[in-house]
């Protein structure tokens, strides 16, 4: 006579391992993604917020007219606008600078190696950025 099998009562040993090798190697692969998206989104916020920057700068340009253009621009006038300059925006640190001819003002946000550069030329309203960020706009 047949003697009667015995039913398997779980995992082995062996499979649990590999199953939680397996669960290793995909959070090894998605936590690196996972930053370069939060990354990606915070300079995305930095780089809307330079865009509110721009408007108040032309703001300035405006009312100071073309004799004075961006002499004398400053992150607190620009904060005159709530647009809250003077904080830091998820690390990222902001400056404002007319040039000396005052006719360009750079507006440039800082964090740690990464910067993004935002160079306006005030007769014109032309938006040139630059910087070492790998997420700036083109």
């Amino acid at each position: 006579m047949n003697s009667p099998r015995r039913k398997s009562a779980g995992f082995t040993l062996i499979e649990l391992l590999i199953v939680f090798v397996i669960i290793g190697v995909l959070a090894g692969l998605a936590v690196p993604q996972y930053q370069k998206i939060v990354e990606r989104a915070k300079v995305q916020g930095v780089i809307a917020c330079m865009g509110a920057l721009k408007t108040g700068a032309m703001a300035y340009y405006t009312e100071k007219g073309a004799t004075n253009g961006f002499a004398g621009i400053t992150v607190a006038y620009l904060d005159t606008f709530g647009l809250d300059a003077a904080h830091k925006y998820g690390g990222w640190t902001c400056s404002v600078d007319g040039d000396t001819d005052e006719t360009e003002c750079v507006i440039t946000m800082t964090s740690g190696a990464d910067t993004i550069v935002l160079t306006l030329v005030g007769a014109t309203g032309v938006a040139t950025w630059s910087g070492t960020s790998p997420y700036k706009p083109n």
